[in-house]
């Protein structure tokens, strides 16, 4: 009587693993490409966001702010004048926000 198998050889699981780390070095640098392009937009959208709180304090205040007042004022919490990526978002004298 033959002896029913019970998994996979070692051969079986070597060769499986050629395949999926074959597969992770195709797919790894559209991930990375994708990554970096997600913390552009994010940077971008923080930006608009500290634009449109330069804006609101500018209404209520009538001058253009620093980034100091704006989060002195609570209009910005400590830390949101850097993107993810840690470049500084920052705020010329006529009120034009850009990152640096």
């Amino acid at each position: 009587m033959r002896r029913k198998k019970n998994g996979f050889t070692l051969i079986e699981m070597l060769i499986m693993l050629i395949i999926i780390s074959a597969l992770l070095l195709l797919i790894l640098p559209n991930v990375m490409q994708h990554t970096e392009s997600a913390q552009g937009k994010g940077c971008e959208a923080q930006r608009q966001m500290i634009e449109n709180q330069v804006m609101a304090y500018q209404m209520d205040d009538g001058n253009v702010p620093t980034m100091e007042q704006l989060i002195a004022r609570g209009y910005l919490k400590v830390g949101q004048n850097q993107c993810a990526d840690q470049r500084e978002i920052i705020i010329s004298t006529n009120g034009n926000v850009s990152i640096k």
